[in-house]
């Protein structure tokens, strides 16, 4: 017989995936619009020279 994963080591790793996912997602969302702004900026000053 093989070796498998058991139904609570599945639900944990899943857990764990979500709870990473809820932390980095607001970070990747922020670090977006940073970077919007930034080459907005960056458009703006070339379009004002």
């Amino acid at each position: 017989m093989r070796p498998a994963f058991t139904l609570v080591e599945l639900i944990v790793v899943v857990a764990l995936l979500g709870i990473i996912g809820a932390v980095a997602a607001p970070r990747l969302m922020r670090s977006g619009g940073r970077l919007a702004e930034s080459e907005a900026r960056g458009a703006a000053a070339l379009i004002g020279r």
